[in-house]
């Protein structure tokens, strides 16, 4: 190989081979790091002796596609492609013009039966897969497809989106039969199990992991497809989480988690634009300085100080779920940057720049992911059979959530509850309540969607004595849902205290 380059046929066992035994799911890209790997190494095009010695995706792009293909980075795929008025360009190739070239020496018969053994894909999809155009897709695509040649040992990836070609005696061998080289084949079989065991008790309170935990059991049964006799490794957790989002909208949540690694990275800083949706039909453009993650209620949050997503002159604090941004990538902004918000670049010239300690610091203050909300002390009841069995000893709720003695419950109520009248209320409720009963407390951010999911789970087991405005809330929920059961719905429900 070394001496005439790469050689390898685009047949099924060299694409399943570069997809790393995961074809199915990612059969155009495949093609994409084939096609890549022939125009770079290849005895008919070396684009790697042309290329300078260190080179960044511009000078690949330049050569990939014909002067006529947009070059923006924003631009989505549709769009370029369809301004794109050369027909020779390779973003109009399909996919089976590459697999059943004259000079690739293959059957289509044969190629097609071959291939639909490897990644059982039905033969309604793999003709769609062949119709596909490979590179009609948008330059982020592209240029992510260095990294992973990167990460496959195929260039030298240098970071900050810098490469180098390979010398061919380091390039990586696929072996006699071409089988594929999954991400574990430096672990031992003993090792790779226990690697999945581990996931997989992370998964269970982690469930984002379970797409990952999946893609290692289906690399397992490729590589190992038999077992011995009496052999017991089996997959024995199951992971159903109760949010998932679709493959495309997760896609695009991973790569704004990548762009922000890697803004994080950046010397410079800056801030961070996107399109931001508030319902079906209405987004807004945002501007905001990123600080950290947060993974929570089955979504992955934003933690950013910046415009808010109903008023662009409200700059403060504020969680943006990862999978309502709509941009194609997030833009990052330098600080002279006339977009940026005057409020933003003040705290810059102050050296006042919010920080992840600012936001672990508030989020131990009080229950709930949106930290910059109003915090107010909550009072629960619950039975003491109940409290025994489900919240003794739990720290899952919140750290400050703690027993109170019902004796505690007047002088705590006339401390945190300045309002006569709301003192009036509370009191009341508490004498007309069982002192055998289990209170508790604990300090929450006031409307709070993860405060109120987690009261709603345990609302026909325990009374919310404190904030009134949440006890309301909850017995009009309760109300609204009990007139769904009873026979007479237009009956109005007493649910005065």
């Amino acid at each position: 190989m070394s001496a005439e380059g790469f050689v390898y046929p685009p047949s099924p066992r060299t694409l399943h081979w570069l997809g790393a035994g995961q074809l199915a799911s990612r059969f155009q890209r495949t093609v994409r790091l084939w096609v890549l790997l022939r125009q770079l190494y290849g005895p008919s095009s070396n684009w790697a002796r042309e290329l300078p010695e260190t080179f960044s995706y511009p000078k690949l792009r330049d050569r990939i596609f014909a002067p006529s293909h947009g070059q923006g980075d924003y631009l989505s795929a549709d769009h370029i492609t369809a301004s794109c008025g050369d027909p020779t360009c390779i973003c109009h190739k399909p996919l089976k013009a590459w697999v059943f070239a004259p000079d690739s020496g293959q059957s289509e018969t044969e190629w097609r039966q071959e291939m639909l053994h490897l990644t059982g894909m039905e033969a309604a999809d793999l003709e769609q897969q062949l119709d596909a155009r490979p590179f009609a897709t948008v330059h982020r695509s592209v240029r992510d497809d260095l990294k992973l040649l990167g990460q496959l040992g195929w260039l030298n990836a240098l970071g900050r989106g810098k490469f180098q070609c390979m010398p061919a005696k380091e390039w990586p061998r696929p072996g006699a039969t071409l089988s594929p080289a999954p991400s574990f084949a430096h672990l031992s079989l003993n090792q790779t199990w226990e690697l999945l065991q581990a996931l997989e008790s992370i998964a269970l309170v982690q469930p984002h992991l379970e797409p990952v935990v999946q893609s290692l059991w289906e690399q397992v049964a490729s590589v190992y497809p038999t077992r011995q006799a009496g052999e017991k490794r089996q997959q024995r957790i199951f992971i159903h989480p109760d949010y998932q989002l679709a493959a495309d909208l997760q896609e695009r949540v991973e790569t704004y988690q990548e762009q922000l690694k890697q803004f994080w990275r950046r010397a410079a800083g800056g801030t961070m634009q996107f399109e931001y949706s508030l319902a079906p039909d209405r987004t807004a453009a945002l501007v905001v300085y990123p600080v950290c993650l947060h993974y929570g209620q089955q979504a992955r949050y934003l933690s950013a100080y910046g415009q808010a997503p109903t008023d662009d002159n409200d700059i403060g604090w504020h969680n943006y779920r990862l999978d309502r941004i709509v941009s194609d990538r997030l833009i990052v902004l330098d600080w002279d940057d006339e977009r940026v918000p005057p409020a933003l670049q003040k705290l810059k010239q102050t050296d006042q720049l919010p920080t992840p300690a600012d936001v672990e610091t508030e989020l131990k203050r009080a229950w709930g992911l949106d930290f910059y909300r109003p915090r107010q002390l909550l009072i629960l009841r619950f039975p003491a059979a109940f409290a025994r069995w489900q919240i003794e000893g739990r720290v899952s709720y919140h750290g400050t959530l703690q027993a109170v003695t019902y004796e505690r419950l007047p002088g705590l109520i006339r401390q945190q509850f300045k309002a006569k009248a709301d003192q009036a209320s509370l009191l009341r409720l508490v004498e007309q309540r069982s002192p055998d009963d289990a209170y508790y407390q604990a300090w929450i951010r006031v409307g709070d969607s993860e405060v109120m999911r987690r009261l709603r789970e345990v609302r026909s087991h325990s009374e919310v004595i404190a904030p009134l405005a949440v006890r309301q809330q909850l017995a009009e929920e309760a109300a609204q849902e009990l007139l769904s059961y009873v026979l007479n719905p237009q009956k109005q429900l007493d649910i005065s205290w």
